[in-house]
């Protein structure tokens, strides 16, 4: 019995001394609850183990948390923003296209006339009288020569940079142009007028503008023998530009679109002077031009801007001739030329105002060339009894404009500028041209406009 006992106690301090050993750095008040020995422990033995501090995790609201950062975007697109700086409140290009050299010529053969005459021979003795003769003489016809300009010409052909800018904008506006001696049917003095709009869309990367033009000019009933520089109210084609912003910076700004004209003119009727009619060219022809521009604005004060673009007639204007004044046909159809036109224009604001309740705020002079070339020849139209073709074929012309902008407010600019051919008869459309731009901006180009400042 006693046996058993020590060898109970004596399992029991082995399996303590195993205890002991596997924790070594254990105080015996962590192994038994308190300690058998009298001395107290050192505090490094008694105190818990200090761990290295850690910071606290940084908290995030949901809505923190839901938003991700943007990735950066390629520097081509990155680059489109709808314009930026000072290049909201660059002006518009001010212009110098009528669109016309010279008409055409038309020399049409009229068809003989003939004239009888009856000749009574007097009568011999007293037999009866012979009968009477009739004697039957054919009149060559005479050769009629009128001047006849291509229809939807007389107005003023639209050109996509006129008054236009490569940054898409939100806008009306209204133009006026004088031109001297306009080579149409003889000289004529046009006065021309314009009412315009155009719309961003998608941010402000692109627009749409509708232009429809009206004119003091040419009578387009040509008389032959009468006056052929008398003057008509007469309606132009309407014309729709699409502007699309390929790159924008604060400096660089490029721009592609095409323009459209749609013949809404009058067609171009002739007639002698009796009223018969000689035939008519229907306006018919849709202008296309496609274009790309760029703007740069290097500071707030200087601005540049430069234009390339081919306006091509992409459906002709039907002919229509009564050359026997008997029977109208169609002989043909005539084209209008392909035109090249590269424009520029260079400027500086030579004298801006914080104050936006002054008359005139900011003032700027500015220059530009202009370069109009005919790419294919002018077609015609021969048969035996007329023939119709240009008289100059193909042109190239070279015109020069310089003005003034005022900007009143931040959002109305007024351009009073005049061009000049540098070439001589042939290559010029007009012997020189007044005119004034008047552009008042809305929306959101009206709210770039009144903070535009430059981003270097």
């Amino acid at each position: 019995m006693r046996a058993q006992h020590v060898g109970k106690w004596s399992r029991g301090l082995i399996l303590a001394g195993l205890a002991v050993t596997l924790t070594p750095t254990a105080a015996p008040a962590q192994i038994f609850g308190r300690s058998r020995c009298c001395t107290p422990c050192p505090p490094t033995e008694c105190s818990a183990p200090q761990l290295p501090s850690v910071p606290p995790a940084e908290t995030k609201t949901p809505a923190e948390q839901a938003v991700t950062p943007t990735p950066e975007l390629p520097s081509p697109i990155a680059g489109v923003q709808g314009g930026l700086g000072v290049a909201y409140s660059s002006p518009n290009m001010f212009g110098d296209f009528f669109g016309t050299t010279s008409p055409y010529r038309l020399a049409l053969q009229l068809p003989p006339t003939q004239v009888t005459t009856v000749i009574q021979p007097p009568p011999i003795g007293s037999n009866p009288p012979p009968p009477p003769q009739t004697i039957i003489t054919t009149i060559p016809g005479r050769i009629v020569n009128l001047d006849v300009p291509l229809a939807g010409s007389i107005v003023e052909r639209s050109k996509t940079s006129e008054d236009n800018n490569p940054l898409p904008r939100d806008r009306v506006f209204f133009n006026y142009d004088y031109f001297n001696s306009v080579p149409l049917s003889g000289d004529v003095n046009v006065h021309n007028f314009v009412l315009g709009f155009e719309k961003t869309f998608f941010d402000q990367l692109a627009s749409i503008e509708v232009r429809v033009p009206f004119a003091s000019t040419l009578n387009p009933n040509i008389i032959e023998g009468g006056s052929n520089n008398s003057t008509d109210a007469e309606w132009g084609d309407v014309h729709f530009t699409l502007k699309g912003l390929l790159w924008s910076t604060p400096g660089v700004n490029v721009a592609a679109g095409v323009g459209v004209s749609i013949p809404t003119g009058p067609d171009i009727k002739m007639a002698l002077q009796d009223g018969t009619p000689l035939g008519r060219v229907r306006n018919d022809s849709v202008i296309v031009t496609p274009y790309i521009a760029y703007l740069l604005t290097p500071n707030d004060r200087c601005f540049f801007q430069n234009w390339f673009q081919i306006g091509f007639d992409a459906n002709s204007d039907p002919v229509e001739l009564n050359p026997a004044l008997t029977t109208v046909s169609s002989p043909g159809r005539l084209k209008d030329q392909t035109i090249l036109s590269i424009d520029a224009q260079l400027g500086y604001w030579i004298y801006k105002s914080s104050d936006n309740s002054r008359w005139i705020n900011a003032l700027a002079p500015f220059i530009e060339l202009h370069y109009n070339t005919a790419l294919d020849n002018a077609n015609s139209i021969q048969t035996t009894a007329f023939t119709l073709q240009s008289s100059t074929n193909r042109f190239d012309e070279l015109n020069m404009s310089a003005g003034v902008i005022a900007q009143t407010n931040d959002n109305c600019t007024l351009a009073l500028g005049a061009a000049f051919p540098l070439r001589g008869e042939g290559n010029r459309s007009f012997d020189y041209q007044l005119g004034l731009r008047a552009n008042i901006f809305f929306g959101p180009t009206a709210r770039n406009r009144s903070r535009a400042t430059f981003v270097p």
